[in-house]
């Protein structure tokens, strides 16, 4: 990933061949040269590049030239950064500072290797590095479906919480996990807002259908996110305005 250490300039044209027509991640800005909110950003986003060399690809549209791509992307401020992997993508909305950035791009870099397996003192060591941490119990019955479906997890997750996977017997004894797949996360169920007093963990209800659905991946994320809100409260100010803030001209105004 990003050998040269450089944001890439993606024209629709590279933007198809590059991003959705591949699956690996990238983390983009799509800005306009006029936005005010980007010009103060450029060097800092050119600064990522180079930290992100041969860890993450970095990448930026402009979107007074791609107009219609970023109409598709559904961009509707500047400056917009989603990291992207495939068909998923999630938007960062935390600061804007090389270290913030920096440590979203970290994560980022760890969730495009997707769901790793874990065993008890893997698991230990992550807890000690993560705030929050999901584990997926799995079983040698455990179908492609609820890997796919695991699998869209970690992208949405960036920035909030890791998620890994284990078959390891001992954790499943320690936790009390008797039906798989099961999910697991420490502290606060979203699914019903229990929690095990005796192990601190809470194990989500089995799925219907022994599937982890998607909707259940977004409604993980949510709790995530309560966890985990942006630091910057002018932030969500500005997103809610967002469908309001065109000009005369009819341009996107900075967020």
């Amino acid at each position: 990933f990003n050998p040269d250490g450089v944001s890439v300039a993606l024209t629709a044209e590279k933007y198809e061949t590059l991003v959705t027509g591949s699956k690996k991640p990238w983390f983009i800005k799509f800005y306009a040269p006029w936005c005010h909110h980007c010009q103060a950003l450029a060097p800092t986003w050119a600064q990522l590049g180079k930290e992100m060399k041969d860890k993450l690809n970095i990448g930026e549209v402009n979107c007074d030239v791609e107009a219609k791509l970023c109409k598709e992307v559904g961009v509707r401020a500047f400056p917009t950064l989603l990291f992207i992997k495939g068909t998923e993508r999630a938007e960062y909305e935390g600061l804007r500072g090389l270290g913030d950035l920096k440590s979203y791009g970290e994560g980022a870099a760890a969730a495009a290797v997707g769901v790793v397996d874990v065993d008890a003192a893997a698991l230990e060591a992550l807890e000690q590095k993560e705030e929050v941490v999901f584990v997926y119990f799995y079983d040698h019955a455990t179908t492609s479906e609820d890997f796919a479906s695991l699998e869209k997890m970690p992208v949405n997750l960036v920035g909030r919480a890791r998620i890994v996977k284990t078959q390891d017997p001992k954790l499943a004894e320690r936790y009390k996990i008797t039906t798989f797949p099961r999910l697991l996360r420490d502290h606060l169920d979203i699914a019903n807002r229990q929690t095990d007093e005796e192990t601190r963990h809470t194990a989500f209800p089995e799925n219907e259908g022994r599937r982890l659905a998607y909707a259940h991946a977004v409604a993980v994320a949510d709790g995530a996110a309560d966890l985990h809100p942006p630091a910057d409260d002018l932030q969500r100010v500005r997103r809610s305005l967002r469908d309001e803030t065109s000009d005369a001209a009819g341009k996107k105004l900075c967020p």
